[in-house]
């Protein structure tokens, strides 16, 4: 029987059937080759924000404030309970820190302790030009004021040579034992003492500090007898076993402590931000890098979440020269607050920052008048465009806006969340935007030079071999 034979009913049920068949393999191409479309869904994620947005956690903020150069004793100056000494002259504690005491309200503070600590006057003093000590009662002002984070690693602490090292550990060591709560790094009783990092716990938040610097004291050479010391920066293996050392630590909020450069230097050198940059941040994965040695203040780095101060220049030394003689890109310290928000279990990173241009860093610091400020807070910014990657990479300056009581303050993501002032004032952040605080991020430029040909007196003859022309930072 041919199909044209067959009732009509059955005609109609095949052909239904076959029409039902092939509709359905028309849809399943169309499930594997869906018609393209320009809508997409929601929530779309801009290229520029950042898609790794942590969870903040504000009721665990830290605050750390950093300061640099500090000491209490002129050249060759003998050393007095109660007071620091300058050219001839004591001067209490109380009176060269009356114009800090404000600032000081951070969970954790440092300074760099370019001084040797005795209570000793007749130590005899290395074969150099300028050498620096301070009575024991200083470290304990120290405390009282707040401060509980310090590098011993720089060219002054050898400058009463082994017995003195030997003493500034051993008053360290009984300021810890009074219970004051702190941690000293740099210096050590051999190689290994003095690359630890060392530990103060704030909040619950694990805080590691290392050190290492140039000048006098870096005797801790390996395959040498064990002697006290501290690691020298230009040794490539120190520099190497110091990162090592910091990058071993699980958890926690590392930071190096870093005595290096070109003294009035606004610009540090390529090969020291590569080494910085690369090594420190990038390789070691460290979070906060503190530069100091060249008593100016330097630009600041932002690196993802971790940052770089390349240097802070003075804060409180009478030693030092009266910087204000200078130009403004050099005429002036700085006194940084960073602010740590928890965004892991134990990961913590940078929500904001704040700068504060001071002055009178050789004998009573203070914060600049508001005017004064803003200037230098451009001067940063001039000097963060040098800092800016020129492959387009994550490396970037640190541009901050003045407020009109002449701090710098920079917000990052996440700062939104802060609480108290920092809120406040980061409180215009994009969510999930890692950009700087919004508003006048105007910049100001700055020579190269350094203090080499910017002698404030006139150049002498000397012998060969001998620089002319060259000032001293010193007060002496």
């Amino acid at each position: 029987m041919t199909y044209r034979s067959r009732p009509l009913f059955v005609q109609f049920v095949a052909l239904c059937a076959v029409t039902f068949i092939a509709q359905g393999l028309a849809r399943d191409a169309h499930a594997d080759n869906p018609k393209p479309t320009t809508t997409m869904d929601w929530p779309v994620v801009h290229p520029q924000v950042a898609v790794d947005w942590p969870v903040v956690y504000p009721d665990d903020s830290i605050s750390i404030l950093l300061a640099g150069d500090t000491g209490f004793g002129g050249h060759g100056q003998p050393v007095r309970a109660g007071s620091g000494m300058r050219k001839g002259r004591a001067i209490p504690y109380a009176t060269m820190t009356d114009g800090i005491k404000g600032l000081l309200t951070t969970d954790a503070a440092f300074a760099n302790l370019e001084t040797v600590i005795t209570s000793h006057n007749r130590l005899r003093p290395a074969a150099k030009r300028f050498v620096f000590r301070s009575h024991p009662s200083s470290l304990t002002h120290l405390s009282d004021l707040g401060f509980n984070l310090f590098s011993t690693s720089n060219n002054h602490v050898g400058d009463f040579g082994r017995a003195g090292i030997k003493e500034t550990l051993q008053h360290l060591q009984d300021l810890k034992r009074d219970g004051r709560r702190f941690a000293a790094a740099g210096l050590g009783r051999d190689r290994d003492h003095a690359m630890t990092p060392q530990k103060l716990t704030v909040k619950g938040a694990d805080l590691y500090l290392s050190a290492i610097g140039i000048g006098r004291g870096n005797t801790n050479a390996r395959s040498k007898p064990a002697r006290p010391g501290h690691l020298a920066y230009r040794s490539t293996q120190d520099f190497s076993d110091v990162l090592a050392a910091l990058r071993a630590i699980e958890g926690g909020y590392r930071m190096l402590s870093v005595h290096y450069g070109e003294e009035g230097q606004v610009y540090p050198s390529r090969r020291d931000v590569q080494r910085l940059r690369d090594l420190a941040v990038r390789g070691a994965d460290i979070d906060l890098v503190i530069g100091h040695h060249a008593h100016v203040a330097r630009g600041i780095q932002r690196i993802d979440d971790k940052l770089i101060f390349y240097g802070l220049g003075n804060f409180l030394h009478p030693g030092m020269q009266d910087m204000a003689r200078f130009d403004r890109c050099r005429d002036f310290g700085l006194v940084a607050r960073v602010h740590l928000g928890r965004v892991d279990r134990d990961r913590y990173r940078a929500m904001a920052l704040e700068v504060i241009p001071m002055t009178g860093m050789h004998v009573k610091p203070r914060p600049m008048r508001p005017d004064a400020a803003k200037m230098r807070v451009r001067v940063l910014n001039g000097l963060a465009k040098q800092l800016d990657s020129k492959q387009g990479g994550t490396a970037r300056g640190v541009r901050f806006v003045a407020q009109p009581d002449g701090r710098g303050v920079a917000c990052f993501a996440g700062s939104e969340y802060m609480r108290g002032e920092i809120r406040a004032l980061c409180g215009q952040v994009d969510n999930g935007t890692a950009s700087t605080a919004y508003g006048d991020t105007t910049s100001v430029s700055c020579s190269g030079r350094s203090f080499r040909g910017a002698s404030y007196s006139k150049p002498r003859k000397r012998k060969r071999r001998k620089k002319t022309g060259y000032f001293n930072p010193f007060g002496f």
